[in-house]
């Protein structure tokens, strides 16, 4: 999955320790085999706001997220910003 054009990022929502997390990367790769997905040139992530400054000083490049704790992957686009892909059948507003 790539986003459509330059500029535009792939919004992703996922759970960290039952925390609903919201990560922004350039592009996703998925494996049915292994059931990970893999986040690349990762923008921004809240993840970061998890950690401690002391434990994470430096700034995430990539995310390799298990399948099940992923809600939902949204394509955003500056004139549509409705493109959302859910899984498991989960609801996002």
């Amino acid at each position: 999955m790539y986003p459509k054009k330059g500029g535009d990022l792939i919004k992703v929502i996922h759970r960290v320790n039952q925390k609903i997390v919201v990560t922004e990367c350039e592009s996703v790769r998925g494996s049915n085999v292994a059931g990970y997905i893999d986040l690349l040139r990762v923008k921004k992530s809240g993840i970061e706001g998890l950690f401690k400054k002391d434990e994470n000083s430096r700034k995430i490049e990539s995310l390799c997220l298990p399948t099940l704790s992923v809600i939902a992957i949204c394509y955003l686009e500056k004139k549509d910003r409705k493109n959302v892909v859910t899984l498991r059948g989960a609801e996002v507003e």
